[in-house]
């Protein structure tokens, strides 16, 4: 099983730029949430908020908690107004009643994807943050991620835990990723200067690899 981590971390190291912060900051997150919602679709007595909700939670950790979950939850759709009703608690109850009239595969498929897209929109919030305060405009703000690989990482991870597999558990060294990820690192980096060189004149702004060298190769003349 460990080796079989392995293989798929080394995998999804080629496709996010930090996969570290992918999964402590976007995908853990949004897997307890999908466990603590579980507990209340399953639990006729459980209250539903407070399940939700760790009570330890200050106030802008709440508001921030719930506008993303507000998110995640219309991007599924589960009922055709869901994304008209402005109170995010019906919104919540809604799909509770929804999930509960599923078969359990039909609710594993939907906890995947609520999984999926909260992880999406915390991290998306996190580059408009930072945007906001580089003076970014935010219609330049993109998620450079792809549903599936995602997708491939939440069920990476939920495996790990439901496995007990640990960090301490996997190699700390694996040469096929560092080697990978240390010359995208280095490619990445020296793209970023040669960008920087060539567009002085305009705010810093996060680009993919790929974008770099089409934003450097738009900028240079050619032969």
């Amino acid at each position: 099983m460990k080796r079989f981590f392995r293989k798929i971390v080394a995998f999804l190291a080629s496709l996010f730029n930090n996969l570290n912060e992918w999964i402590y900051d976007h995908v853990q997150p949004s897997i307890e949430l999908v466990n603590r919602l579980k507990k209340a679709v399953e639990s006729p007595y459980a209250n539903l908020i407070t399940t939700l909700i760790p009570g330890q939670w200050d106030n802008l950790a709440q508001e921030a908690f719930i506008k993303l979950l507000t998110k995640a939850i219309d991007s599924l759709r589960v009922t055709e107004d869901i994304v008209f009703d402005n109170d995010w608690t019906s919104k919540i109850a809604k799909l509770t009643q929804h999930l509960r009239s599923q078969s359990k595969p039909m609710r594993a498929g939907i906890y995947h994807q609520l999984a999926v897209e909260f992880a999406k929109q915390s991290a998306l919030a996190k580059q408009l943050a930072e945007a906001e305060k580089n003076g970014i405009p935010e219609d330049q703000v993109k998620l450079d991620v792809k549903g599936h690989s995602l997708g491939l990482l939440v069920q990476m991870q939920y495996s790990k835990m439901k496995e007990k597999v640990e960090a301490n558990d996997l190699p700390d060294t694996d040469p096929f990723l560092v080697a990978k990820m240390n010359a995208q690192l280095t490619e990445h980096d020296e793209l970023r200067a040669k960008y920087a060189e060539l567009y002085q004149e305009q705010a810093p702004v996060e680009f993919s690899t790929d974008e770099l060298k089409q934003k450097i190769a738009e900028k240079q003349p050619t032969a």
